[in-house]
Protein backbone atom coordinates (compact mmCIF):
# COMPACT_ATOMS: atom_id res chain seq x y z
CA UNK A 1 0.00 0.00 0.00
CA UNK A 2 1.13 3.38 -0.90
CA UNK A 3 1.93 5.06 2.35
CA UNK A 4 0.35 8.35 3.56
CA UNK A 5 3.48 9.16 5.82
CA UNK A 6 6.30 7.96 4.69
CA UNK A 7 9.15 6.83 7.23
CA UNK A 8 12.35 8.70 6.83
CA UNK A 9 15.34 5.82 6.92
CA UNK A 10 16.95 8.84 8.60
CA UNK A 11 15.89 11.99 11.02
CA UNK A 12 14.18 14.52 8.21
CA UNK A 13 13.40 18.10 8.41
CA UNK A 14 9.60 18.65 8.71
CA UNK A 15 8.31 19.88 5.95
CA UNK A 16 6.48 23.38 6.17
CA UNK A 17 3.02 23.68 5.39
CA UNK A 18 2.40 25.71 2.73
CA UNK A 19 -1.13 28.05 2.96
CA UNK A 20 -3.03 28.28 -0.36
CA UNK A 21 -3.92 31.18 -1.56
CA UNK A 22 -8.17 32.24 -1.32
CA UNK A 23 -9.87 30.68 -4.27
CA UNK A 24 -13.23 32.61 -5.21
CA UNK A 25 -16.57 31.05 -3.81
CA UNK A 26 -18.20 31.14 -7.64
CA UNK A 27 -18.41 27.82 -9.26
CA UNK A 28 -20.34 26.23 -12.38
CA UNK A 29 -21.14 22.39 -10.84
CA UNK A 30 -18.65 19.74 -12.60
CA UNK A 31 -20.72 16.52 -14.38
CA UNK A 32 -19.09 13.92 -15.53
CA UNK A 33 -18.34 13.39 -19.22
CA UNK A 34 -22.14 12.11 -20.75
CA UNK A 35 -18.92 8.91 -22.01
CA UNK A 36 -18.58 7.99 -18.84
CA UNK A 37 -21.93 6.32 -18.86
CA UNK A 38 -23.19 4.59 -22.12
CA UNK A 39 -26.55 5.64 -23.02
CA UNK A 40 -29.21 2.91 -22.02
CA UNK A 41 -26.79 1.97 -19.38
CA UNK A 42 -27.52 2.02 -15.63
CA UNK A 43 -24.40 3.63 -14.21
CA UNK A 44 -22.42 2.12 -11.41
CA UNK A 45 -22.31 3.06 -8.04
CA UNK A 46 -18.76 4.39 -7.86
CA UNK A 47 -20.12 6.64 -10.58
CA UNK A 48 -22.93 8.00 -9.21
CA UNK A 49 -20.77 8.46 -5.97
CA UNK A 50 -18.35 10.21 -8.08
CA UNK A 51 -20.95 12.64 -9.75
CA UNK A 52 -22.02 13.25 -6.17
CA UNK A 53 -18.57 13.96 -4.65
CA UNK A 54 -18.42 16.56 -7.50
CA UNK A 55 -21.27 17.84 -7.04
CA UNK A 56 -20.31 19.12 -3.33
CA UNK A 57 -17.09 20.30 -4.50
CA UNK A 58 -18.57 21.98 -6.78
CA UNK A 59 -21.24 23.78 -4.89
CA UNK A 60 -19.85 24.08 -1.80
CA UNK A 61 -18.24 27.79 -0.37
CA UNK A 62 -14.91 26.12 1.09
CA UNK A 63 -11.93 26.64 -0.26
CA UNK A 64 -9.02 24.20 -0.17
CA UNK A 65 -10.94 20.93 0.55
CA UNK A 66 -9.98 17.27 0.47
CA UNK A 67 -11.39 15.28 -2.06
CA UNK A 68 -11.21 11.75 -1.36
CA UNK A 69 -12.07 9.79 -5.14
CA UNK A 70 -10.07 7.10 -5.06
CA UNK A 71 -11.92 3.79 -6.52
CA UNK A 72 -15.02 5.94 -8.24
CA UNK A 73 -14.30 5.05 -11.67
CA UNK A 74 -13.54 8.93 -12.51
CA UNK A 75 -11.85 7.50 -16.08
CA UNK A 76 -10.45 10.08 -18.48
CA UNK A 77 -13.76 10.99 -19.14
CA UNK A 78 -14.31 12.64 -15.76
CA UNK A 79 -11.23 14.41 -15.40
CA UNK A 80 -11.96 17.65 -17.66
CA UNK A 81 -14.64 18.13 -14.87
CA UNK A 82 -12.21 17.45 -11.78
CA UNK A 83 -10.04 19.74 -13.36
CA UNK A 84 -12.55 22.41 -13.58
CA UNK A 85 -12.75 22.02 -9.87
CA UNK A 86 -9.15 21.96 -8.79
CA UNK A 87 -8.70 25.26 -7.97
CA UNK A 88 -10.64 24.66 -4.76
CA UNK A 89 -8.63 20.89 -3.63
CA UNK A 90 -6.10 21.31 -1.09
CA UNK A 91 -5.67 17.98 -0.73
CA UNK A 92 -6.77 15.49 -3.55
CA UNK A 93 -6.53 11.28 -3.65
CA UNK A 94 -7.48 9.82 -7.10
CA UNK A 95 -5.92 6.37 -7.13
CA UNK A 96 -7.52 3.98 -8.84
CA UNK A 97 -9.76 5.21 -11.41
CA UNK A 98 -8.75 4.33 -14.65
CA UNK A 99 -6.88 7.08 -15.53
CA UNK A 100 -4.83 7.17 -18.54
CA UNK A 101 -2.08 9.44 -20.04
CA UNK A 102 -5.16 11.51 -21.44
CA UNK A 103 -6.84 12.08 -18.17
CA UNK A 104 -3.47 12.77 -16.68
CA UNK A 105 -2.47 15.23 -19.21
CA UNK A 106 -5.82 16.88 -18.86
CA UNK A 107 -5.12 17.72 -15.17
CA UNK A 108 -1.24 18.16 -15.92
CA UNK A 109 -2.96 21.10 -18.02
CA UNK A 110 -4.92 22.62 -14.72
CA UNK A 111 -2.27 22.37 -12.28
CA UNK A 112 0.14 23.75 -14.37
CA UNK A 113 -1.48 27.16 -12.80
CA UNK A 114 -2.91 25.72 -10.00
CA UNK A 115 -2.48 27.62 -6.48
CA UNK A 116 -4.13 25.20 -4.11
CA UNK A 117 -3.49 21.65 -4.30
CA UNK A 118 -0.46 20.59 -1.71
CA UNK A 119 -0.92 17.35 -2.25
CA UNK A 120 -1.73 14.42 -5.29
CA UNK A 121 -2.43 10.60 -5.02
CA UNK A 122 -3.05 9.40 -8.86
CA UNK A 123 -1.32 6.55 -7.67
CA UNK A 124 -2.63 2.58 -9.46
CA UNK A 125 -3.92 4.47 -12.65
CA UNK A 126 -1.87 3.54 -15.75
CA UNK A 127 -0.90 7.28 -16.88
CA UNK A 128 2.41 6.12 -18.12
CA UNK A 129 5.58 7.71 -19.11
CA UNK A 130 3.30 10.14 -21.79
CA UNK A 131 0.81 11.42 -18.42
CA UNK A 132 3.92 11.61 -15.91
CA UNK A 133 5.75 13.98 -18.25
CA UNK A 134 2.30 16.26 -18.70
CA UNK A 135 2.37 15.97 -15.02
CA UNK A 136 6.36 16.77 -14.27
CA UNK A 137 6.15 19.67 -16.92
CA UNK A 138 3.43 21.37 -15.18
CA UNK A 139 5.18 21.25 -12.13
CA UNK A 140 7.92 22.83 -13.21
CA UNK A 141 6.04 26.08 -13.12
CA UNK A 142 3.76 24.70 -10.06
CA UNK A 143 4.57 26.98 -6.62
CA UNK A 144 2.55 24.80 -3.96
CA UNK A 145 2.13 20.98 -4.41
CA UNK A 146 3.91 19.19 -2.09
CA UNK A 147 3.21 15.48 -2.12
CA UNK A 148 2.88 13.93 -5.27
CA UNK A 149 2.31 9.56 -5.02
CA UNK A 150 3.18 8.09 -8.45
CA UNK A 151 2.69 4.49 -7.07
CA UNK A 152 2.15 1.82 -9.66
CA UNK A 153 1.55 4.36 -12.53
CA UNK A 154 3.40 2.41 -14.66
CA UNK A 155 6.24 4.80 -15.45
CA UNK A 156 9.88 3.91 -17.00
CA UNK A 157 12.84 5.61 -17.19
CA UNK A 158 11.31 8.06 -19.87
CA UNK A 159 9.14 9.20 -17.00
CA UNK A 160 12.26 9.48 -14.44
CA UNK A 161 13.60 11.17 -16.86
CA UNK A 162 11.28 14.05 -17.16
CA UNK A 163 10.85 13.99 -13.09
CA UNK A 164 14.65 14.55 -13.12
CA UNK A 165 14.09 17.66 -15.01
CA UNK A 166 11.18 19.26 -13.00
CA UNK A 167 13.07 18.56 -9.83
CA UNK A 168 15.46 20.85 -11.10
CA UNK A 169 13.21 24.03 -11.26
CA UNK A 170 10.63 23.09 -9.11
CA UNK A 171 11.12 24.41 -5.41
CA UNK A 172 7.95 22.89 -3.39
CA UNK A 173 7.93 19.21 -3.79
CA UNK A 174 9.13 17.67 -0.57
CA UNK A 175 7.63 14.15 -1.08
CA UNK A 176 8.03 11.64 -4.42
CA UNK A 177 6.83 8.21 -4.26
CA UNK A 178 7.81 6.08 -7.32
CA UNK A 179 7.10 2.52 -5.71
CA UNK A 180 6.47 -0.38 -7.68
CA UNK A 181 7.20 1.09 -11.20
CA UNK A 182 9.55 -0.11 -13.85
CA UNK A 183 12.29 2.12 -13.54
CA UNK A 184 15.92 1.29 -13.99
CA UNK A 185 19.34 2.59 -13.57
CA UNK A 186 19.15 5.09 -16.00
CA UNK A 187 15.91 6.64 -14.77
CA UNK A 188 16.96 6.07 -10.93
CA UNK A 189 20.14 7.53 -11.83
CA UNK A 190 18.65 10.45 -13.57
CA UNK A 191 16.44 10.72 -10.36
CA UNK A 192 19.03 10.91 -7.90
CA UNK A 193 21.34 13.54 -10.16
CA UNK A 194 18.17 16.00 -9.71
CA UNK A 195 17.62 14.80 -5.90
CA UNK A 196 21.04 15.93 -4.56
CA UNK A 197 20.81 19.90 -5.28
CA UNK A 198 16.76 19.74 -4.57
CA UNK A 199 16.73 22.14 -1.92
CA UNK A 200 13.24 21.20 -0.72
CA UNK A 201 12.71 17.12 -1.60
CA UNK A 202 12.63 15.30 1.88
CA UNK A 203 11.28 11.81 0.99
CA UNK A 204 12.34 9.59 -2.17
CA UNK A 205 10.44 6.28 -2.47
CA UNK A 206 11.57 4.08 -5.33
CA UNK A 207 11.21 0.53 -3.82
CA UNK A 208 9.73 -2.25 -6.13
CA UNK A 209 11.13 -0.62 -9.46
CA UNK A 210 13.79 -2.65 -11.77
CA UNK A 211 16.61 -0.52 -9.73
CA UNK A 212 19.73 -2.53 -9.55
CA UNK A 213 23.83 -1.81 -7.92
CA UNK A 214 24.43 1.23 -10.31
CA UNK A 215 20.72 3.01 -9.38
CA UNK A 216 21.45 2.22 -5.94
CA UNK A 217 24.54 3.57 -5.75
CA UNK A 218 23.24 6.61 -7.58
CA UNK A 219 20.31 6.97 -4.88
CA UNK A 220 23.02 6.21 -2.36
CA UNK A 221 25.21 9.12 -3.42
CA UNK A 222 22.25 11.61 -3.47
CA UNK A 223 21.36 10.28 -0.17
CA UNK A 224 24.72 11.26 1.42
CA UNK A 225 25.35 14.61 -0.51
CA UNK A 226 21.99 16.18 0.48
CA UNK A 227 21.56 15.78 4.05
CA UNK A 228 17.69 16.99 3.80
CA UNK A 229 16.75 13.86 1.71
CA UNK A 230 15.52 10.20 3.09
CA UNK A 231 15.64 7.86 0.11
CA UNK A 232 13.61 4.84 0.74
CA UNK A 233 14.13 1.81 -0.93
CA UNK A 234 13.38 -2.22 -0.82
CA UNK A 235 14.09 -4.75 -3.51
CA UNK A 236 11.21 -6.15 -4.81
Amino acid sequence: DTPSAPEPSVQASPSEKVPAPAVPQSATPATLSPAAVPKGARPSTATVRAQKAFDLLATSTETNQTAKLSFKQIGDSGCPGLADLLARIAVLDISNNSISSQGASTLAAALKANQSLTSLDISANAIGNEGCSAIAMALESNTTLRHLDLHACHLRDEAASALAACLRKNNMLAVLNLKANYISDPGATAIAQAAKSSQTLRYLITSSNDIARPGLAALERAFEENENLSVRHKIK
